[in-house]
């Protein structure tokens, strides 16, 4: 999804149409400008075929985020989602992951071991609630997750896997078969994972 090919257009504009059918309500595509300003203003590039979806028509309503004019406090608050609740499970259900070493004794020095782990971890860019893509690579492709404190879980391959679960849009035949490496949260998913 890298590139506006007409295959492409037409897939947008079919999630678009998929999507009004649900009830969402859409404002006119964010421009290449509003794009960089936004990846200037949240330091991270925004995955390119969510850029592309983004560019295409823009969701708004309640769940969905304040892109346009990037509304401060709501976007700290989808952003931050990730690391508040790792550190509330970290706090309340002793969550603590092998690889950041052994689990200091005092809860400040424990959650300053998270929030360090979770900078130098790949940032999550809100699509839907508490649904996010991995802003790394900048590229197309990456899986979508279903983030709620440490029950972090894949919730589609790719973009159009994501819309297919969350909105019944057919899956192109393009679409992932399965999920791309996440460096760090795949980490949590794999706890999940062998819970169930």
């Amino acid at each position: 999804m890298s590139n506006r090919s007409p295959s492409l257009s037409r897939y947008l504009d079919a999630v678009v149409a998929s999507m009004k059918r649900l009830g969402v309500q859409f404002q006119p595509g964010l421009s290449d400008i509003e794009i960089m300003s936004i990846e200037n203003a949240c330091g991270f590039r925004l995955p390119a075929d969510l850029a592309a979806f983004l560019k295409t028509s823009l969701p708004v309503g309640d769940g969905f985020p304040l892109w346009r004019g990037l509304h401060a406090t709501a976007m700290d608050g989808a952003l931050s989602w990730p690391l508040r609740g790792l550190c509330l499970d970290v706090e309340l259900n002793a969550f603590w992951l092998h690889t950041w070493g052994p689990r200091p004794t005092y809860l400040a020095e424990a959650l300053a071991v998270v929030r360090e782990a979770v900078s130098n971890a790949p940032p999550l860019v809100p699509i839907y609630k508490h649904r996010y893509i991995p802003a790394e690579p900048a590229a197309s492709g990456n899986p979508v997750l279903s983030v709620y404190q440490t029950d972090i879980v894949h919730f589609g391959n790719d973009l159009p896997g994501y819309f297919h679960l969350e909105f019944g849009v057919p899956i192109p035949d393009w679409a992932a078969s399965e999920p791309q490496p996440v460096r760090f949260w795949d980490e949590i998913i794999t706890i999940n994972d062998a819970r169930t």
